[in-house]
This record gives C-alpha cells, structure tokens and sequence, in this order.
C-alpha cells in the first residue's frame, strides 16, 4: 500500500483574514478606539495652546466648540478626521444612502447617536466589538459604517 503524506491530502483553505476584492473591510472597535485618541492628542494640543491665551471660564467652552467643529467639519468634508486619516479608516454610508447630505449624516451621526449612546452608558459605542459590521448605535442611526481602506 502506498502512503501519501498527509499535508498533500488536504485541500488548500482559502484566506479568510483578508476581505474580497470590492467588499468592505469593517473597522473593529480597537483601531477605531485608536483613531480617536489621535484625535484627542491633536485636539489637545490645539485646545492647551488656545488656554494660555483665554480665562478659564472662556476656555471650556472653547474648547467644546472646538472639538465639536473638528469632528463634524472633518467627517461631513473628508468623512475622515486625521486620526482616521493616519490609520486609513473612513465613514461611508449605506448603499441606498448615498444621496444624502453628508452633514446632515454627520450631525445625525454624532448629535443623536451621540446622545443615544450616552444614554446608554457607552454601551452603544461597545457594541462595535460585537456587531457584524461593527456598528455602534450611532452608526445604525445614521446607517453609515468605518470601514479600513485597502
């Protein structure tokens, strides 16, 4: 009887970890998590260099306004901000979405689905780690996904 070595016995398996060819590759909750504290180092640096030259009481709300603008501006022109940008992560929306306003999706995205997950102690934001499409509730509200571009 002639033996045949068990690794030419077995099939080739297909490469699961990398996405097909024209369908997106969702971003996960950790490189997501990631983006955001880029941001937050830019933005604290801008918001550090703007308190030397304001009163306390003027700077927190400065400084509100200016993370507020820098998230909306960013993801409503580029649908990306630059800690996005460094990880190239972007915000797309569903398919049959796609003639909508991108600020209103944004101001729908970070306005009411940031409200809903606050509500829900940050939950709405874990869930990203969990869903199909790593979505987190304000992603769902505003149907639009963070996708890795390839």
């Amino acid at each position: 009887m002639d033996s045949v070595p068990a690794e030419t016995t077995m099939e080739a398996k297909p490469d699961m970890s990398k996405p097909e060819l024209g369908t997106p590759h969702y971003a996960g909750g950790w490189i997501r998590f990631l983006s955001y504290i880029i941001d937050a180092i830019i933005l604290g640096i801008v918001v550090g260099i703007l308190n030397s030259f304001l009163s306390e009481g003027a700077a927190s709300n400065v400084a509100g306004l200016i993370g507020l603008a820098y998230v909306l501006c960013f993801l409503a022109l580029k649908q990306q901000t630059p800690g996005m940008m460094a990880l190239k992560l972007k915000l797309i929306k569903e398919e049959n979405e796609n003639k909508m306003n991108w600020w209103l999706v944004v101001l729908l995205r970070q306005i009411v689905g940031g409200l809903v997950c606050a509500i829900t102690l940050g939950i709405g934001y874990l869930i990203i780690f969990w869903t199909k499409n790593k979505q987190g509730l304000h992603d769902m509200i505003a149907k639009t996904y963070v996708i890795r571009e390839q």
